[in-house]
């Protein structure tokens, strides 16, 4: 190989080194900029609360409201809480619990988040009626 052609070999290759440099300088940047935004989309996140206690019965009285574990079941299921296997007293009583604390927060989205006016269809939350009568 010529001199001549030896550098002309050697200066694309300081070239391709560069541009390689400035890429990876660039990735880096915005790399960096990524974490920073959500490093303070992180800080200023407020953590998810806790759903209220609703309930203040214990199982034992919750059980002599509700008499029935089938009815009981049923009443739940329509009202959306469902199961995957034959739910125990226990499971009534934290499906039935969850679904008490739920209603709030359903009732404040469909106040601040309204329907629009060609909705064809109202969902309304349940706190009037809290068990099976």
């Amino acid at each position: 190989m010529g001199k001549a052609k030896l550098q002309r070999l050697l200066g694309q290759l300081e070239s391709v080194q560069l541009a390689d440099r400035q890429n990876a300088a660039a990735i880096y940047t915005a790399a960096t900029l990524a974490v920073q935004k959500l490093e303070e989309q992180t800080a200023t996140t407020q953590p998810v609360a806790a759903l209220p206690e609703a309930a203040p019965t214990d199982l034992s009285t919750f059980k002599q409201q509700f008499a029935n574990h089938r009815a009981c079941r049923q009443w739940l299921k329509m009202q959306g809480v469902h199961f995957t296997k034959t739910p125990s007293w226990k499971d009534l009583y934290q499906g039935w619990r969850y679904w008490l604390a739920i209603q709030p927060a359903l009732a404040a989205t469909l106040t601040s988040h309204p329907l629009p006016s060609s909705a064809r269809f109202e969902i309304t939350p349940q706190l009037a009626r809290q068990q099976p009568e």
